[in-house]
């Protein structure tokens, strides 16, 4: 279930590159030295020189290759590099799109998860990709998966809780797929240091599963999310989608899927009667809801 222009590959516009080369001469005026005490310039080393397509053939898998030798301690030279060659470039017209976004996903992935220290910048990066309508819908949700990884693996609690509060206010007004990959993530981490509790989380997924515009994606895994953290005020919503002919397939797979999760014994009638008038597709999601109300059973 999974799920952001103008600027050509290679324009006139170069990268940052490595500290120019300087032309011998016999003597240097004054002003052409530098002082003794002016810092050294920031070098950009050759793994981020072909993860940019600077250095190498540019082709997709040398510049994926190029990551697994990134360096964990980037310098703002080479993080600007980064970010101007692939966070904020446009897919190249030598890049087929799955290509592209594979390069994408896992900068991102060694940028949030690779660096010794966490970037700072990069929750904010991530989610101005996130905002982007004019982003691809792909990029656009990798953005947002990793802005939420980073906010497990490198916020501190009271940065995660900012970071978590302030993308739902950018991403609760969408009609994209967003919210759902949102409210999947939390899920996994509901109640815990830094977490909204999960009777939040599970109000926020019952709104989204129940909102008829919200992104049919959104809804299935609001859904799930439901059931996983035990709201039974989404159980009614799931028979009423269950029962729907005219509904989303894999939407109607979802709220049977919560049916399992919430449902008792007259919720396993139902389903039963459902089975009978029912495309295979479904049969198999209604058999494994029913066992799992049978298995709730045999537990109490």
């Amino acid at each position: 279930m999974v799920v952001l222009s103008t600027v050509l590959y290679r324009d006139s516009r170069s990268l940052p590159d490595t500290a120019p080369e300087q032309t011998a001469s016999p003597a240097h005026t004054a002003e052409s030295d530098s002082s003794p005490n002016d810092p050294a310039p920031l070098p950009i080393r050759e793994s981020v020189l072909r993860l940019t397509g600077q250095l190498g053939d540019g082709a997709p898998a040398s510049r994926r290759a190029a990551l697994k030798t990134l360096p964990p301690d980037l310098n703002p030279k080479e993080l600007d590099a980064i970010y101007a060659s692939i966070l904020e470039h446009p897919q190249p017209e030598t890049f087929p799109r799955r290509a592209w976004h594979a390069l994408f996903s896992d900068t991102l992935n060694a940028l949030v998860l690779q660096q010794n220290t966490p970037v700072a910048d990069l929750p904010h990066r991530l989610l101005a990709i996130v905002k982007d309508a004019g982003r691809h819908r792909v990029l656009r949700d990798y953005a947002l998966q990793q802005l939420l990884s980073f906010a497990e693996y490198r916020a501190g609690q009271s940065q995660r809780v900012g970071l978590l509060e302030t993308t739902w206010q950018e991403i609760s007004q969408t009609r994209d797929s967003f919210r759902g990959t949102y409210l999947l993530a939390l899920s996994y981490q509901a109640g815990e240091p830094g977490w909204p509790a999960a009777a939040e989380v599970a109000t926020k997924a019952w709104q989204v599963a129940s909102a008829d515009d919200a992104h049919v994606l959104s809804r299935i895994t609001a859904l799930q999310v439901c059931g996983k953290l035990g709201h039974r005020e989404a159980l009614p919503l799931a028979l009423q989608i269950a029962t729907d002919s005219q509904a989303h397939m894999t939407l109607r797979t979802s709220a049977i899927a919560t049916i399992g999760d919430l449902g008792a014994e007259p919720e396993r009638t139902l389903l039963a009667s459902l089975a009978e008038q029912s495309p295979q597709r479904l049969k198999v999601a209604i058999e494994a809801a029913i066992s799992r109300i049978e298995g709730k059973r045999g537990q109490a």
